[in-house]
């Protein structure tokens, strides 16, 4: 693939990546205003209440480091087709790890309506939302600065 196809396709990628997640927040959303969402005894499974936050705060920012590490790596790729698909790989990972992010806050507010795993779901996504491929972030990956 050529760069401008690269970023494009990754694009799409992302926009589809970040559509699913909004719509699984959407349809969440839409059962727990229909009253559908069961509401688990708070005492029984205290320790769900801060899994969401926690994970969370370990998959961001790992997310982060893993995508710096692996464009670290495709430093010293000499052409300009491995860099491409070495910048493809690091994004897929990353934005995969963002992802799981979101669904695992999702299915723990679907777990116990707990407005902290939702909230932390709403804010992953945001994170993950604002690492779309712009053409300058591109430009920056393909030099492999994060």
């Amino acid at each position: 693939m050529t760069p401008p196809t690269d970023r494009r396709s990754l694009a799409f990628l992302h926009l589809a990546l970040c559509l699913g997640c909004a719509f699984f927040l959407g349809v969440i959303g839409w059962l727990w205003r229909e009253g559908t969402v069961p509401v688990m005894d708070q005492a029984g499974l205290p320790s769900l209440h801060w899994t969401g936050p926690v994970l969370a705060a370990v998959l961001v920012p790992g997310a982060f480091t893993v995508f710096r590490t692996l464009l670290a790596r495709a430093v010293p790729t000499p052409s300009a087709e491995a860099l491409g698909a070495a910048v493809r790989n690091a994004c897929i990972v990353h934005w995969a790890l963002l992802e799981g992010a979101v669904f695992a806050n999702a299915v723990l507010f679907l777990l116990q309506a707990d407005l902290l795993a939702l909230g932390t779901a709403v804010a992953a996504l945001a994170v993950l939302a604002l690492r779309a491929p712009t053409p300058a972030r591109w430009a920056r990956w393909q030099e492999s600065r994060a």
